[in-house]
């Protein structure tokens, strides 16, 4: 309040919130925040993350197009602008993305499961398994990449495969 004009405090105010899960004010505080201080990177990333926590990722887009624009290098930009994109159903576009975030961090099993899920949705099934696979190597205990081989690998012919990765999985539940 005693500093209306300030985009500092009002970015500050909005990771309080988001932090504290009042989303919408978060929101609101990013907003002017950004509008003071346009192409904060802080502020452009945490207004997109809780546009995407309230299921706005058709508003976020331009937010972490305008991020990865500032810090091509930042795996972590691309892996959010890909899971906002294929929130909108531009599938295409969130697998080149997520493939993105992926060059960037190639040991960040998150986006290498993601970047599989976007390739799958997209009829590309053997490089989706590549991205499986590496996931599973990450984290050789998650259920996740274990199920989604035990669904993709029949889709490929190797229904005997299938069934190991359907009993890993069943294994770590």
């Amino acid at each position: 309040a005693e500093r209306p004009d300030s985009a500092e405090a009002h970015l500050c105010l909005a990771m309080t919130y988001a932090s504290s899960r009042l989303l919408d004010r978060a929101v609101e505080h990013y907003r002017e925040g950004l509008r003071l201080k346009p192409g904060d990177k802080a502020g452009l990333m945490g207004l997109a993350k809780a546009l995407m926590e309230l299921r706005k990722g058709c508003e976020a887009v331009p937010y972490l197009q305008e991020y990865v624009r500032l810090r091509p290098k930042d795996g972590e930009g691309y892996y959010y602008l890909g899971r906002a994109l294929r929130e909108t159903g531009q599938l295409k576009e969130a697998a080149d993305t997520l493939l993105q975030a992926v060059r960037l961090c190639p040991d960040d099993y998150n986006m290498r499961y993601q970047a599989g899920m976007a390739l799958w949705r997209t009829g590309q099934l053997e490089a989706a398994l590549s991205q499986f696979e590496a996931a599973k190597r990450l984290k050789p205990d998650d259920v996740e990449a274990h199920s989604a081989l035990a669904r993709l690998l029949p889709l490929l012919g190797k229904e005997d495969e299938a069934r190991v990765e359907s009993e890993a999985a069943e294994q770590r539940k």
